[in-house]
């Protein structure tokens, strides 16, 4: 094998072992690989740029597998960007809330990575925090507010936790769904029952279709009841032939 062909894959093999060190939280090991490919150069622009394939550093790894002290060395010490997203946009902060790493998202939260309540309505105690550390339960995204996301998942214990922290019940995103309207197309008589309790609407509709029109196409009786309970139409007409 020719020399620079022996070099190249010496540097790659190290930056595995570099990731995996993040993966594992080895830190002396990462800082002692870290040191090694950057020869004396810059350290936090090397290690900033060392990357797999998805463009995730040893800062999303670390924060995906709650290596909390492998990201305070890359966030303190060598003053990464908090806020790097990889190829799928996605920050650390999303990498640890998704894995349930609540004390890694914290530190990630508190360096000032925020990206909405959205993502965090699954864990609960990480919601709660959130909303205590300020956290708008009205905020708006692609998905909507928090409210719809979370009925729309059918997650009843957030939505509880967001109605009780004065989240809009009635609140729409650009299609004009609502939360309730989600709660119906979710199937999730918990969430629609705390819904209506909230002073969530009954007679709505988007794209022409009620919540007593998604009921039937989802054949859902107890639903149905529900909403005729609350005082939902039965003779406003489904401007749409069929729901998709």
């Amino acid at each position: 094998m020719a020399p620079d062909a022996s070099a190249a894959l010496a540097v790659r093999d190290k930056v595995q072992q570099f990731l995996n060190a993040a993966v594992t939280g080895n830190l002396d090991l990462l800082k002692n690989l870290a040191g090694q490919l950057d020869e004396g150069k810059d350290l936090a622009k090397t290690v900033a740029d060392i990357k797999d394939a998805n463009k995730r550093g040893a800062l999303h790894f670390a924060a995906r597998e709650g290596k909390t002290e492998v990201c305070k060395y890359l966030l303190e010490e060598l003053k990464l960007d908090v806020d790097t997203q990889d190829e799928d946009g996605e920050t650390a902060l999303i990498h640890a809330a998704r894995q349930g790493h609540t004390d890694t998202a914290k530190y990630c939260l508190i360096l000032g990575s925020y990206c909405g309540l959205c993502l965090f309505t699954g864990d609960i105690k990480l919601l709660r925090y959130l909303i205590s550390k300020g956290a708008d339960v009205n905020s708006q995204s692609e998905a909507g507010t928090p409210l719809i996301w979370a009925a729309g998942h059918g997650q009843q214990e957030a939505v509880k936790v967001l109605l009780e922290h004065h989240a809009n019940p009635n609140s729409e995103n650009d299609d004009s769904i609502t939360p309730l309207l989600s709660s119906v197309a979710a199937g999730s008589l918990p969430c629609l029952e705390l819904l209506i309790q909230a002073g969530a609407k009954v007679n709505i509709s988007a794209g022409g279709a009620t919540p007593l029109h998604i009921a039937a196409d989802i054949g859902s009786p107890e639903i149905l009841q529900l909403l005729l309970k609350a005082g939902a139409d039965p003779n406003i007409t489904d401007e749409v032939v069929h729901l998709t």
